[in-house]
């Protein structure tokens, strides 16, 4: 074996050694977020009533108790919307850092099976999740602290002349900047450039890509690359090599040569010699993907990831707690405590427990 192909024989070695220590870096850090509601409760609940209507009634003393009872399914339900952050953003966090993981895993078996064509697809994928991972918490993560900071309760007026109708509610500046927090964690999680409706429609001659309004239409991946590359300089022209191998504008592998190059073309020596060579000498041709220079470029596109979601992870904990802290401020003071049909209800924080074992408690 010559000296050229014993060092990219230890190249793509260190290449996968260095993909391992990756995945591992990605899993270690994934939770499984399990069942989650995703939906807002007002979605399904779209009775057209509201606490003003609540307060009519309330006049008089005999539905009394009905109004407590819409007044805190109405605080109740509230409280479920404004915690949906808790549940999507787990899972917002759960499917890119698999993902990461995954395409990772991909890589390194394709180098398992010499596969050039694998190797290239699945470093390209890498390197796209990575741009659009980024993108989506340059808008997360301050949208993230906004909300942060306006976690907060306000009363409700109470009736006149009825004792005890007032009560505590998160403000509606919390429950917006909640709402608006929880569509960025699901268009990112769910973004797509296809329209399902078409697909099922099954007509050949309309286009499956949705329009503008479409609420989970996907932005260009190329306006993702483009943020991302500010911040990784290296990465366009990294980027573009690797689409040179997989996209038709590219010369098929010139590997299937047995000898000579175009470099060594000459008026003396104007041929070059093709055969049908195997697969796997296709990774000649891609060597410099294996280098160190390049591992070491993964691995910085790596650490960045891991550090922003180290950032985002933070932040996610410090919401939850304040969260928490608030339902359990308006748990208590409307005595759900006390309050028989809410004693078998999940708890608003999504904890997973039951609200009295919980805010309520």
């Amino acid at each position: 074996m010559s000296k050229e192909n014993l060092d990219l024989k230890e190249d793509i070695k260190n290449f996968q050694i260095s993909l391992k220590s990756h995945i591992k870096s990605f899993k270690k850090r994934l939770i499984e977020p399990g069942n989650i509601q995703f939906i807002p409760e007002s979605f399904f609940h779209t009775t057209g009533d509201d606490i003003e209507s609540y307060i009519k009634e309330a006049s008089l003393d005999e539905n009394f108790d009905y109004f407590l009872s819409k007044r805190n399914e109405l605080i109740y339900k509230t409280c479920c919307d404004a915690s949906l952050p808790l549940s999507s953003s787990k899972l917002f966090r759960f499917l890119h850092l698999r993902i990461f993981s995954i395409i990772l895993e991909s890589a390194s078996q394709a180098c398992r099976r010499k596969h050039p064509i694998e190797v290239c697809f699945h470093l390209r994928s890498f390197l796209e999740h990575a741009a659009n991972f980024s993108y989506a918490l340059d808008e997360i993560i301050p949208a993230s602290k906004e909300l942060l900071i306006n976690i907060n309760e306000e009363n409700i007026m109470p009736v006149l002349g009825v004792a005890n109708s007032g009560g505590l509610i998160p403000t509606s500046e919390f429950e917006e900047l909640s709402s608006r927090l929880h569509k960025k964690f699901a268009l990112y999680s769910y973004q797509t450039n296809i329209d399902m409706e078409q697909l099922i429609k099954g007509k050949e001659s309309l286009s499956l890509v949705p329009d503008k309004d479409y609420p989970m239409k996907s932005i260009s991946i190329r306006k993702k690359l483009e943020a991302f590359n500010k911040r990784n300089p290296i990465l366009q022209p990294i980027y573009d090599y690797l689409s040179e191998y997989i996209h038709p504008n590219r010369y098929i592998f010139t590997s299937a040569s047995s000898e000579g190059s175009l470099e060594s073309l000459s008026e003396e020596n104007p041929y070059i010699s093709f055969e049908d060579l195997k697969l796997e000498d296709g990774m000649s041709e891609i060597g410099f993907f294996f280098q160190e220079s390049h591992r070491l470029f993964l691995q910085k596109i790596t650490v960045e990831i891991l550090e922003r979601d180290s950032e985002f992870f933070s932040l996610q904990g410090k919401i939850s707690k304040k969260m928490k802290a608030s339902f359990k401020k308006v748990m208590n003071y409307n005595k759900f405590y006390s309050d028989p049909f809410y004693s078998q209800t999940p708890c608003v924080c999504r904890s997973k427990k039951k609200l009295i074992d919980c805010c309520a408690s």
